[in-house]
């Protein structure tokens, strides 16, 4: 990136530590499932974003948390818990299922107009690495995809 960019990472669940309206941009991949309310990460993005900023940010879709948890009610907000191996050891993880509304109205609430949502499609070379894993994931989605826009 050379001095094009300059890159930062930051807690979502804490105030961010920046002025008001200095960044063009916000990306936040795989970090909101995390969250339980997306409002207050929402509105740290739209405060640090300058009018007409974009964020884009990448999540667990909620119709595949729905099926992997095996939830009874798809449209609770719940904490679930998730296993990941870390060096050889399983670490629990908690993470929020929430229904696709709770991933959007916060956006729109929080003063974001939203540009585009996609649900991608694995592609050939992945089918080929993960035979497996690409029939579960050619038949629904796994992953949610937003650019929004900050009101002016």
């Amino acid at each position: 990136m050379g001095d094009r960019a300059e890159l930062r990472h930051a807690d979502i669940t804490e105030p961010l530590e920046f002025a008001d309206d200095v960044f063009d941009g916000v990306v936040c991949g795989l970090s909101l499932h995390y969250v339980e309310d997306w409002r207050d990460p929402f509105t740290e993005f739209a405060r640090v974003l300058r009018p007409g900023g974009f964020l884009v940010f990448s999540a667990q879709n909620p119709v595949d948390e729905y099926i992997a948890f095996d939830s009874e009610n798809y449209f609770d907000v719940e904490r679930r818990q998730m296993t990941w191996s870390a060096a050889g050891d399983d670490v629990d993880v908690p993470v929020y299922r929430r229904p696709l509304s709770e991933a959007i109205n916060p956006l729109i609430e929080t003063g974001f107009h939203l540009d585009e949502l996609l649900e991608p499609r694995p592609t050939e070379s992945f089918e080929a690495k993960k035979p497996e894993s690409y029939e579960k994931r050619s038949k629904y989605p796994t992953i949610l995809c937003v650019r929004a826009t900050k009101s002016d």
